[in-house]
C-alpha cells in the first residue's frame, strides 16, 4: 500500500483542528519517519552469460517499508508503491574476469537508462573479483520498477556472488 503525503494547509488563530486535518498531519509525519525504502539482497550465486546484459535476481530483503519487493515472483524488481524521487543504488561482486568490458546498469521498467548511466566495473586482471556499484536518482511513478543488470564479454559465463544488492530510498514527492 502506497504511503501518503498530504500537503498541510496553514491555519489561523481560532481555527478548529478537525479529526481529518489531524489524521492527515499524523499520517504524513509517520510516513516521513519511516519513508518508503527497500533493500533487496541475494542469497545464491547467479551465472551471467557472456555478451548479454542480465538482470540480477534477489531472493531476500534487508528491509522493505512499502511492499516494494517480492521474494517469490519478479525477484529482480523493486516496484514503486509511492510516487516520488528515489535514490537507486545497486552493488555486485562477480568472479574474476579478463573481459575488456564489464558494465553495471540500472533498468527502469525493463529498459536500460541512457548509456551514460552504465558503470565500467572494477579489476579486470583475471585474478581478482570485480566489485561494482552504481547510483542514480530517478523520478518514479507508482508501479514503475527498477532492476540491476550486469554485462560482460568474458570468454564464458561468470558468476555474481550472493553479496549483491539493490536498494531504493525515497527522497520526497514531486509537488
Amino acid at each position: 500500500m502506497a504511503k501518503t503525503y498530504t500537503n498541510l494547509t496553514a491555519v489561523a488563530t481560532g481555527d478548529v483542528l478537525t479529526a481529518t486535518n489531524f489524521n492527515n498531519a499524523q499520517t504524513t509525519l509517520n510516513n516521513h519517519t519511516v519513508p518508503p525504502m527497500c533493500k533487496a539482497t541475494k542469497n545464491a550465486v547467479q551465472s551471467i552469460p557472456s555478451v548479454a546484459a542480465t538482470v540480477i535476481t534477489f531472493q531476500t530483503e534487508d528491509y522493505d517499508t512499502d511492499a516494494m519487493h517480492d521474494t517469490t515472483t519478479s525477484t529482480s524488481r523493486i516496484t514503486i508503491s509511492t510516487a516520488g524521487v528515489y535514490t537507486i543504488t545497486g552493488f555486485i561482486l562477480s568472479a574474476a574476469s579478463v573481459a575488456p568490458y564489464n558494465y553495471l546498469y540500472i533498468y527502469k521498467n525493463g529498459s536500460a537508462l541512457p548509456s551514460n548511466t552504465g558503470l565500467i566495473a572494477g579489476s579486470k586482471d583475471g585474478a581478482n573479483a570485480i566489485a561494482s556499484q552504481i547510483t542514480v536518482t530517478l523520478s518514479l511513478a507508482a508501479a514503475d520498477y527498477v532492476e540491476l543488470a550486469f554485462y560482460h564479454n568474458n570468454a564464458g559465463a561468470i558468476n555474481v556472488t550472493a553479496d549483491c544488492w539493490l536498494c531504493a530510498h525515497f527522497l520526497g514527492k514531486i509537488a
